[in-house]
């Protein structure tokens, strides 16, 4: 897979085929308070701001909406939290966490307007179930609302789960007994929907034989491997939900499809740069088809 350098100072082809899937975790955008990490939003919108200089097609699907609602009406995080109370927490956050990426994406065009002859990206904004991937004729409708507005060629494409009319999404698991875990199955389901060229799930690291010990990262997993599973650790933090079993379970069945996913650090250093333009591993793991 080759990828452009974002130092190349000639102007490169805008690549208007190939959809690019971004999934931003919760702990990568708050603090460890729990509020909206507004700074480390910032530091991503201006990443995707010169994507944008490639890739003309991408779809960020961010979580957090939970945590800042959270934030909106003074509450702290706990054990136990109700679905009721963090459906009521999502539905006052949501609109926060938008105009947070809004904001960011503003500050990126004045950053580099020198470089972007462009506005300030457009935030399209789509509220989903897993119910809507259900349904051929929703399906085709999600498309077209997509492809819809990657034609217009001005902004990005956010979502986010629609928590505050499905508790199954916050629920551990639905009745078939699987999750939806956080957004990651989101990322997944849209990724085979619109035939994405990578996916990139931000977390906390990659997958690490210690999770405590970034230095035992697992830099590549074979397409069949299960070798790496037994590292696996679920979501512990009051803040996330999703975990490494569920990303990796996205990850597998997104490269059993033959799309690549990187499960990566969200908060190390233009990492969505590193991996997309410099064809750098970063701190990620690498599933390759």
């Amino acid at each position: 897979m080759m990828f452009m350098s974002h130092d190349n100072k000639a102007k490169a082809a805008y690549d208007t085929e190939s959809v690019i899937v971004l999934k931003v975790g919760t702990k990568v955008i708050t603090t460890k308070e729990g509020s909206l990490d507004r700074g480390q939003i910032d530091k991503l919108t201006r990443q995707i701001h010169q994507l944008r200089k490639h890739y003309r097609k991408v779809i960020l699907v961010t979580s957090g909406a939970v945590a800042a609602g959270r934030e909106v009406v003074g509450a702290v995080a706990r054990e136990g939290e109700s679905v009721p109370e963090q459906q009521r927490y999502a539905a006052a956050g949501a609109g926060p966490l938008l105009e947070a990426w809004s904001t960011g994406f503003k500050k990126a065009a004045e950053t580099e307007k020198k470089e972007l002859a462009e506005d300030p990206l457009v935030v399209y904004q789509l509220l989903l179930t897993r119910h809507n991937f259900a349904s051929k004729i929703e399906r085709k409708n999600i498309k077209g609302s997509i492809q819809k507005i990657f034609d217009a060629d001005d902004g990005v494409v956010v979502m986010n789960e629609n928590d505050p009319v499905s508790s199954a999404e916050l629920k551990k698991e639905n009745k078939k007994g699987t999750k939806f875990g956080d957004n990651d199955q989101l990322a997944g389901y849209i990724s085979r929907l619109m035939g994405a060229r990578v996916a990139v799930l931000l977390s906390d690291n990659g997958i690490c034989v210690d999770p405590q010990l970034p230095d035992t990262l697992i830099k590549e997993i074979k397409n069949g491997s299960d070798e790496h599973r037994q590292y696996l650790q679920p979501a512990v933090a009051i803040n996330g939900r999703g975990g490494a079993p569920e990303k990796d379970k996205v990850a597998s069945d997104l490269q059993k499809r033959g799309i690549p996913v990187h499960i990566a650090a969200g908060r190390e250093v233009n990492i969505l740069l590193r991996i997309l333009l410099d064809g750098e591993e970063g701190t990620s793991t690498h599933y390759k088809p």
